[in-house]
């Protein structure tokens, strides 16, 4: 995704220095997406996970870890608990994409 930063100071005008009190500039940079669909706002209940979509989605992140150094340290049974851990962990997050879908249902106007 391409981004566009742009600077906005106050008026315009260039300071030497810092201007002390209220007259101080300040200087924001604002980033917008050049993709259209990026820039469509969220509403809360979009962006929210609940519990179990978060633990699963830990629980295989760090059974991928675990499998990895078992590779790498040449343990097999390391590989295999990160295996079932990335299997635990993709259940879980199933079951609480599950939840989340009844919730919607429900809640649907």
């Amino acid at each position: 995704m391409k981004l566009f930063a742009g600077a906005d100071v106050g008026n315009g005008s260039r300071q030497d220095g810092p201007t002390p009190g209220p007259m101080r500039q300040r200087a924001s940079l604002r980033l917008v997406s050049l993709h259209p669909a990026a820039n469509r706002r969220f509403n809360q209940e979009e962006m929210t996970m609940n519990t179990d979509q978060v633990k699963g989605a830990m629980k295989d992140a760090a059974g991928k870890v675990q499998e990895k150094v078992g590779e790498v340290t040449g343990s097999r049974e390391q590989e295999a608990k990160g295996v079932a851990k990335q299997v635990e962990g993709k259940t879980q997050k199933s079951f609480g994409d599950t939840k989340e879908a009844v919730k919607d249902a429900v809640n649907k106007p």
